[in-house]
């Protein structure tokens, strides 16, 4: 009597070159339900991703196969689930294997793997003492720019595989971080009085009359103003002045200029349109590269809650975790999200470039976009007790066109 070695061994080393053949193929390997049906033919599964994926259907439909077959299932399950119905549940069934079995399985499909299910294969290869890349050309490992390698010590303390910490390292942004401190306000200040150059006109927004019980959330009558023709005109809040020579040496890529004064107004009670799915706030973002400045007072109309006590700062320079909305987009897998979630990661209440700490709306900054500042409800009182974020295309930014920028409220 044939044993089932003798009826696998006319497979050929390679795929067949039809759909038809394939299918008769993985038919007879399906028909035999023999206990080492799947496992002899894994084996062959590097001959192409098509005998590879069909292995995902013969392994789904087979329900009687024997032990050492079962352990192999899941694996072609998963990876089956994974790339033809977008289902990510079943690759943590990889990640968490433990049998060395399956080893031959995942090597073998290895080469057909996606997204997700590449990940996944990688993961449980890598915890499987099997990390070692196939035969043939391999990767060099990836390298970690200056100034990124502690990032990179903490993700692979957290049990990242080196390709995912690579992948998290690549996406991080450095932050200055903006620490409100005792003492004299300096150049850089939160709050206080702004410098602007002598005979400068204070930032304000002209709302036209017709717009005004709309963009005025609060109402004309509660909100300070004075009319000039057709327009009412409402002054801005100042809110930070930074001084680019002391932010430099803590911007390694110069997204900023190198030096000058940027100075920050704005007002959340008075609406200025929607900037994606967030409401933009009237606000003003003044760059002065040079010439002279001197503390300016603001006009009578601007209400107390308006003005606020200057502050010091001080400036520190780091590269965080890259905010979660960021990390999911490379397509963590459940157990990496569970583990991602668990790092601890500051938030700071004011902070200057990196990724937008957010309480409520994640994903800032967008696209071809740049975070000039972000200021917490610590002395401001934002609505919600959220966060407001200055927000600039790069575009702009490389222009040094800061009447582009906008501010956006974080509120639900």
């Amino acid at each position: 009597m044939a044993t089932f070695d003798d009826f696998l061994r006319p497979i050929p080393p390679r795929a067949p070159a039809g759909d038809a053949a394939l299918d008769e193929l993985l038919g007879r390997v399906e028909a035999a339900e023999a206990p080492d049906a799947l496992a002899a033919l894994s084996a062959r599964a590097g001959a192409g991703p098509a005998v590879a994926r069909r292995l995902g259907e013969v392994a789904a439909s087979i329900g009687n196969l024997g032990v050492a077959s079962r352990a192999e299932r899941p694996v072609y399950e998963a990876v089956y689930a994974a790339q033809h119905y977008r289902l990510t549940m079943p690759l943590d069934v990889l990640v968490a294997m433990d049998d060395r079995a399956v080893v031959p399985a995942l090597e073998a499909l290895r080469p057909m793997a996606k997204c997700k299910a590449k990940t996944a294969l990688e993961e449980a290869l890598r915890k499987l003492g099997a990390e070692a890349a196939p035969a043939g050309r391999k990767r060099a490992p990836a390298k970690v720019a200056p100034g990124r390698e502690g990032l990179a010590a903490t993700l692979t303390a957290a049990g990242f595989s080196a390709a995912r910490v690579a992948e998290l390292v690549k996406i991080a942004r450095p932050r200055i971080v903006i620490e409100a401190v005792e003492g004299p306000a300096g150049a850089s200040r939160l709050g206080g009085v702004p410098d602007l150059p002598p005979g400068a006109p204070w930032p304000v927004v002209r709302v036209p009359k017709r717009s005004a019980a709309e963009r005025l959330p609060q109402g004309l009558d509660a909100t300070p103003h004075t009319v000039e023709g057709s327009h009412v005109v409402v002054p801005l809040g100042f809110v930070a002045q930074l001084w680019l020579e002391e932010l430099a040496p803590h911007d390694p890529e110069g997204k900023l200029p190198p030096k000058g004064l940027l100075s920050f107004f704005a007002r959340q009670d008075v609406e200025a349109g929607e900037h994606g799915e967030l409401v933009r706030i009237a606000a003003a973002v003044l760059f002065h590269e040079e010439g002279e400045l001197a503390p300016r007072e603001p006009p009578p109309e601007l209400p107390e809650s308006e003005r606020r006590t200057a502050r010091a700062v001080r400036f520190r320079g780091e590269i965080p975790l890259p905010e979660p909305q960021f990390a999911y987009k490379l397509g963590l897998l459940d157990e990496e999200t569970t583990r991602y979630d668990a790092l601890p990661r500051e938030v700071p209440t004011y902070a200057s470039l990196g990724y937008a700490s957010a309480a409520y709306y994640q994903g800032l900054p967008g696209r071809r976009e740049t975070l000039l500042l972000s200021v917490g409800s610590d002395d401001y009182c934002w609505g919600d007790a959220s966060s407001v974020f200055f927000l600039i295309a790069d575009a702009a930014l490389a222009a040094r066109d800061f009447s582009k920028a906008v501010c956006v409220a974080d509120e639900c």
